[in-house]
């Protein structure tokens, strides 16, 4: 595809649109799947379908106009109750959502999209759009260009009562609708496509050409159309335009007359001429004094436009308690950044009003103050901008109905999924990295979890098995649920095929979590078969890397015959985190404050070494692994005794251990800075931060050092 025909900002304005919409009809189409009366459901869908074919006729993209058009046309059958809702049509319709995707993925130049596959889901669309017709019939015209019927082809086969309404409307758009990627020829084309269309341009805003803004729209239109449709049909076409104060849609009684006015819509202002423009200019005030006559008592849409043209049209006030705009990715992150920056000088101040306090108390202390006032704005500042980043994980929920759905077609099985929780927020950076460890959940509580209808019948269970997929906040933390009610998971299996492939010993003490955490051990799988969705063991490895890359955990909860639960735990950003600074030798460590159970002073005899365990601590009976960080990141401390030093204690992933370093220095807000990005990936290393002195502090990678540290699975 050349993209260097379209314009790259109404590709951008287009594509976040369309990205929108393509979830929105996947989610109406599935809820019409299984409530096939749900009219709000096709009608959403069948929007959805529009909205997109108007954005890409916008842009110039024809061939993906073309073909939403035959999506929308069979949409429409569905809509009128012509054609019935089928797991054939929903296959169908699902397929060109997944078409679309791969328009627009095109269109980003990201992937060459392979347009046979548009052709296959057309020839689908269009057999089932055939099934819904009479055959006997004049056949429909083969180019989906054409509407599906012209005004003469209506007014000849129409009887001799005519049961069509006859409506004005009036198009009387912002100034600004060009800027935010409306485009009205667009409108005027889908009207044409609803009857017999008359259109009037009103060109009395049009400014000199010296003063003419190219970006601002000066026409305005006034149509008169008979039509077989309603009024809601045909608000629908406007359906983003009706809040406009020079939009309006009148029912007009009696036939139309045969006046100047009528002007057809394909032959004129599509293709209209500056001398067409001007001619179409001295023909209004007959028209105005037609529209009079056919309108009602009350002044005529056309007098309203002409008695408010004659001065500069004010911009509409806005309500500025709502709407949304959208902003790319980049700009949030850019803002992110530089609000990392204001918290680290706001440290920095800090640290100097330490310093200047000691100098002069008194100009120290209105530092000081200063400084704090300072501080509140920075908080409710860093506040407001991770709210903006956050985001419902709704939309990552969404797909994995799809998944479901088509799980089901294939292998015949049974599954329902139940989702709650969707309007929960995160960080969207942490959202878009969350997608891939759902669907691998999801894909093997379907395959191993749940067991076949026959299985389920004759254990007492419901035919169909269910998935839940939960989401809540908790604990500074966004946690996630993936539950099952289907066979369990047998930790005696699990340690069983462990022990088979040398993955532990025999000699191994593993309570059950231990048992369960053996499942991400990379090449582990407890399928008998291997099948295309599960059975590699690559799969839960991988969850638990994405997961842990994300500053996160998984837990699992399991009974034998009664199902699974798979549990992530996450936290809610991953740009600013409250950690712990801790001192070993002159290297300044940070601690996530989220992992941080207690600090504490040991005496000598706390301590213990232990076989095949190592340095272990006594605290309050129970004995944890110690890990020394001087030694782990190969520094000589400061301090050799055990004594002299202070733990403190971590828990990730339901383990505990104690961390030794020399000094505790303080707890603040930290902006972590990618070590990847600027330097090279340390293990154990989440990235780093600069603190008020200037030193960079590591920020600790707790799941990664304590695996390295004490071999973990």
């Amino acid at each position: 595809m050349d993209l260097s025909k379209f314009d790259p900002e109404a590709v951008r304005l287009f594509l976040e649109e369309a990205t929108d919409m393509q979830d929105q009809i996947e989610e109406s189409l599935l809820t019409l799947e299984g409530d096939p009366s749900n009219q709000d459901a096709v009608n959403n869908a069948f929007r959805g379908f529009h909205t997109i074919k108007g954005g890409a006729g916008m842009i110039g993209f024809e061939e993906l106009q073309k073909y939403t058009h035959e999506v929308e046309f069979l949409l429409s059958d569905v809509r009128g109750g012509s054609r019935t809702v089928t797991e054939e049509l929903i296959s169908a319709l699902l397929s060109s959502i997944d078409c679309l995707r791969g328009f627009c993925s095109e269109l980003e130049g990201e992937d060459d999209f392979d347009h046979t596959l548009a052709e296959a889901s057309l020839a689908q669309i269009r057999i089932l759009s055939g099934d819904s017709k009479n055959l006997e019939e004049t056949p429909q015209p083969e180019s989906i260009t054409q509407p599906e019927s012209t005004p003469q082809e209506s007014a000849s086969t129409s009887s001799s009562k005519d049961t069509r309404s006859r409506y004005l409307i009036r198009l009387k758009f912002s100034e600004d609708i060009l800027e935010n990627g409306g485009n009205p020829i667009v409108l005027l084309k889908d009207f044409h496509e609803q009857g017999e269309c008359y259109v009037t341009p009103h060109c009395h805003s049009i400014p000199d050409l010296e003063f003419l803004d190219p970006t601002k729209l000066h026409l305005h239109w006034s149509l008169v159309l008979s039509t077989t449709k309603t009024r809601e049909d045909l608000e629908e076409l406007l359906m983003f335009f009706m809040d406009e104060e020079g939009v309006e849609i009148k029912l007009i009684q009696g036939p139309p007359e045969e006046t100047k006015i009528k002007q057809d819509i394909n032959a004129g202002i599509l293709e209209a001429t500056t001398d067409q423009l001007r001619q179409a200019k001295v023909q209004e005030s007959s028209t105005d004094k037609t529209l009079k006559k056919e309108g009602p008592k009350s002044p005529s849409v056309s007098q309203k436009s002409e008695t408010k043209v004659t001065k500069p049209d004010t911009p509409k006030k806005k309500d500025e308690s709502g709407g949304t705009i959208h902003v790319s990715n980049m700009k949030l992150d850019k803002l992110m950044n530089l609000v990392g920056e204001t918290v680290i000088n706001q440290a920095r101040l800090k640290e100097f009003g330490q310093e200047l306090r000691l100098a002069d108390r008194r100009m120290g202390d209105l530092y000081q103050q200063i400084v704090y006032d300072s501080d509140i704005v920075v908080r409710e500042l860093q506040d407001q901008v991770m709210n903006i980043r956050m985001v419902p994980i709704k939309g990552t929920f969404l797909p994995l109905q799809r998944i479901v759905r088509d799980y089901c077609v294939g292998s015949g099985k049974k599954i329902k999924l139940q989702i709650s929780g969707g309007e929960t927020e995160l960080d969207k950076n942490v959202s878009e990295k969350l997608g891939g460890p759902l669907k691998h959940l999801v894909r093997n509580a379907m395959d191993h979890g749940i067991e076949s209808s026959e299985k389920r019948l004759e254990t007492g269970k419901e035919e169909a098995g269910t998935i839940y997929l939960r989401a809540f906040h908790g604990e500074g933390h966004v946690f996630i649920e993936v539950q099952d009610d289907g066979g369990g998971i047998n930790s005696e299996v699990i340690l069983q095929k462990a022990l088979n492939k040398g993955l532990i010993d025999e000699k191994a003490d593993l309570d059950e979590q231990g048992i369960f955490r053996l499942l991400f051990h990379a090449g582990f799988s407890t399928a008998e078969n291997v099948s295309d969705i599960s059975g590699r063991g690559v799969g839960m490895d991988v969850v638990r890397q994405e997961i842990e890359s994300l500053r996160g955990a998984i837990f699992i909860k399991s009974e034998v015959g009664m199902g699974s639960t798979f549990q992530i735990k996450l936290p809610l950003t991953l740009a600013i985190i409250e950690g712990m600074l801790v001192q070993v030798k002159n290297q300044v460590y940070t601690i996530p404050l989220l992992s941080i159970l207690e600090s504490i002073r040991p005496t000598a005899d706390q301590f213990r070494t232990m076989q095949k365990q190592g340095e272990v601590i006594e605290v309050r009976g129970e004995y944890l692994p110690v890990l020394n960080l001087g030694k782990a990141f190969n520094l000589e401390s400061d301090r050799k005794i055990h004594a002299e030093k202070l733990v403190v204690i971590v828990e990730n992933n339901k383990m505990r251990c104690g961390l030794l370093v020399d000094r505790i220095l303080d707890q603040q807000q930290v902006v972590i800075k990618s070590m990847e990005e600027n330097f090279f990936q340390i293990p154990g290393i989440a990235g780093a931060t600069i603190l008020g002195d200037g030193r960079v502090s590591l920020i600790l990678d707790l799941p990664s050092l304590l695996r390295k540290s004490f071999k973990q699975n």
